[in-house]
């Protein structure tokens, strides 16, 4: 039998304002002080349940401002507890299930005694979602690590959810729990912003709810703001920055993720913790920083099978700073001011049915380290991209062929971290023409490019060829997928500098069909689709 606790006073912890989750705020408040904040004390509720996976003790008000969502309600089970509690516990377990015993993160620490007992203590209060660090720990030693406590919403009926509060507290447990995760590695940062802290809990309510997506709803404002400085944005930019750690779980595993982590007890920021990790794998991390920009591009409206699993669903893509599809294009300098860790795009389309080759110019006249992201997509849905590194105070030309046979070209110019946070903006300039005379693919003093020459025959029956050029010696992987994404093939091929052809046999049994392919090299990805006739 539940006893009413008399008295409802509540010593509050540190109010933040906002919708959503508050704990970045929280953790930003920390930085450039000599202290982490200072936590007055713990909501002090009606009840208190221990859940049945032994993981949780949830506190919860039945009446009064807090008073869970419908707390008369108890069938789901009948055991004295309102519904809205028991699924607050099934999310949670869910979410523990996934990110603890599934990926093998770090529970959090034990607190002691606080709240009861030394389970995780979760307050459903008027917070729709605040982790907050409470005291260091030695359960990990050599580690920044701080316990904590959870707030979830005690009604979370918001504006995208007016009538069922479930789906937010799905996706708000599994994100405040990766808040409590991430405290088990380091809970303050010298970051301007918690963009690490709050991208990855994002990722993690992906991970565990796909079915939701609530992650949707702030891609817009990452995408739509791409210029802007990842480490040095913050608001609804960098809960849509989950596609940084998406990018990463889809290219190199959740257990990259992991590994990030672990990193980022070593380092105050996160930015050299993520290059580390990258260096332990023998990548480049700003070639991969630039394969996910060209990935960003690459969704919603300009979705290309080969990028984010559910990149066709997303709500927005990138904002182009410039379009142009009339030529020649005189100098433009910085269409979009470019801060440190951030990119623009600029398309050119093609224009009329004569042949042409267009031809790009791009001057970088300051200090900072550049690069070009080119990428080329043709009306057969198939994308070729290659990164380059540019000189200061030079031109570099690239030189595109056939370009009225494409339906596109887009440059992104890439500010890459420099080591230490930037704060001013870099700047940048192009031109662009048609040129009738040029022919070869080719960014000046490079052999080459790696780009595709050609899918035969297409369709085709049983066997299928497929001839790209490499610019270099070195290692591709090939992977072919079928229409609904199943993976068919895979498999490491040695290029060899210059025109080179992977032939593929379809298995026995293979229906007829569309098939996707995609083949990595480095600095680039070709990708596209081929058709299976039997």
């Amino acid at each position: 039998m539940r006893t009413l606790i008399l008295s409802l006073a509540m010593v509050t912890t540190l109010a933040i304002p906002g919708f959503g989750c508050e704990t970045a705020e929280l953790i930003e408040s920390w930085c450039g002080n000599d202290s982490p904040p200072i936590i007055l004390g713990r909501p002090v509720m009606q009840f208190d349940w221990a859940t049945p996976d032994e993981h949780f003790r949830i506190h919860y008000d039945i009446i009064g401002d807090r008073a869970v969502f419908r707390p008369d309600e108890d069938v789901d089970p009948p055991d004295e507890v309102p519904d809205y509690v028991n699924r607050a516990a099934d999310y949670l377990a869910l979410a523990y299930d996934s990110l603890v015993f599934g990926l093998g993160f770090d529970p959090p620490p034990f607190d002691g005694d606080l709240g009861g007992d030394s389970k995780y203590d979760i307050y459903l209060t008027e917070y729709t979602g605040l982790t907050t660090p409470e005291y260091p720990t030695d359960q990990y030693p050599g580690r920044p690590a701080y316990t904590s406590y959870i707030q979830l919403g005690h009604d979370l009926r918001t504006f995208r959810y007016p009538i069922d509060p479930l789906p937010l507290l799905k996706v708000i447990s599994a994100h405040e729990l990766f808040h409590a995760i991430e405290f088990t590695y380091r809970a303050f940062s010298s970051d301007q912003t918690a963009w690490w802290f709050e991208s990855c809990a994002r990722w993690a309510e992906e991970k565990v709810f796909d079915d939701v997506n609530d992650v949707y709803y702030d891609i817009r404002f990452y995408l739509a703001n791409s210029n802007r400085s990842l480490y040095r944005t913050a608001g609804h930019f960098i809960y849509g920055a989950w596609l940084v750690p998406q990018y990463f779980d889809q290219n190199y595993g959740s257990s990259f993720i992991k590994e990030c982590w672990e990193h980022f007890a070593d380092f105050d920021f996160s930015m050299d913790a993520l290059r580390y990790a990258f260096f332990d794998r023998q990548i480049d991390p700003d070639l991969a920083y630039c394969r996910h920009v060209v990935w960003n591009y690459f969704t919603g409206v300009n979705y290309r099978f080969g990028f984010y699993n559910e990149g066709q669903d997303f709500p927005a893509t990138v904002t182009e700073a410039r379009t142009h599809s009339t030529y020649p294009v005189d100098w433009i300098s910085e269409p979009l001011p470019l801060e440190n860790v951030a990119e623009s795009y600029i398309a050119f389309r093609r224009t009329g049915t004569a042949k042409g080759t267009l031809v790009i110019e791009y001057l970088n006249m300051t200090e900072d380290r550049h690069k070009v992201c080119i990428a080329i997509e043709n009306p057969q849905n198939e994308v070729a991209f290659s990164i380059y590194e540019v000189d200061t105070g030079v031109p570099s030309r690239f030189v595109i062929s056939d370009f009225t046979a494409s339906d596109k070209v887009i440059m992104m110019p890439v500010w890459i971290y420099e080591g230490t946070p930037r704060a001013h903006q870099t700047s940048y300039s192009y031109q662009a023409q048609l040129d009738t005379a040029v022919t070869p693919v080719y960014v000046e003093d490079r052999p080459g490019d790696f780009a595709l020459r050609a899918v035969y025959p297409n369709p085709f029956n049983n066997a299928v060829s497929i001839s790209y050029q490499a610019p270099y010696d070195g290692k591709c992987l090939l992977n072919i997928f079928d229409v609904g994404g199943r993976h068919l093939f895979g498999e490491e091929i040695s290029a060899r500098a210059g025109l080179n052809n992977i032939a593929w046999n379809a298995p026995d049994g293979l229906a007829s069909g569309i098939l996707f392919y995609t083949i990595d090299f480095g600095a680039g990805r070709i990708s596209g689709k081929m058709s299976l006739l039997k």
